[in-house]
């Protein structure tokens, strides 16, 4: 039976990702998740009206709030370990509804070690992409995967 990828609510939030790995030729993608923000939905469609919402409820949280997957991807081939994006990361940065953090554990659930991370692709530079490229250790704030390069757009540099 293939696994099911629409996961209820209350599992999304326990672990927002089922565990999930795509290969291609050569190369292994990883789905991970750095854990979930809530958002009403009038925040992404205020031109919808809340009726338009009635048949889409079971999608929604118990607060009637859309939840979002912080999503991250690692990229295995033989020349490689790419990971894309790092989330919001664990510091708290005063979202409402959310939790994060969780990124650098779904790696070791997954056998994934930051040290093994040779680049870091970001996507945009948005907190929920970037948050997780530090992390506060004994010194102060370091590089989370400090054995990468990492790569961001030149149109957000």
């Amino acid at each position: 039976m293939a696994k099911r990828l629409c996961l209820t609510i209350t599992a999304r939030k326990r672990r927002p990702l089922p565990d999930y790995s795509v290969r291609v030729g050569d190369v292994e993608i990883t789905a991970l998740s750095d854990g979930y923000l809530e958002f009403e939905p009038s925040n992404f469609f205020p031109n919808v009206p809340e009726e338009d919402w009635q048949p889409y409820l079971d999608q929604l949280t118990d607060e009637g709030r859309i939840l979002l997957n912080i999503g991250s991807f690692v990229v295995r081939s033989s020349g490689a370990t790419v990971l894309i994006d790092t989330g919001l990361g664990g510091v708290d940065h005063g979202f409402d509804h959310s939790e994060s953090g969780q990124l650098l554990g779904d790696m070791s659930e997954r056998g994934i070690s930051p040290d093994e991370i040779d680049v870091v692709a970001i996507t945009h530079l948005h907190l929920d992409h970037v948050g997780g490229n530090l992390i506060l250790r004994d010194r102060g704030y370091e590089p989370t995967f400090r054995n990468a390069k990492y790569w961001i757009p030149r149109a957000d540099w």
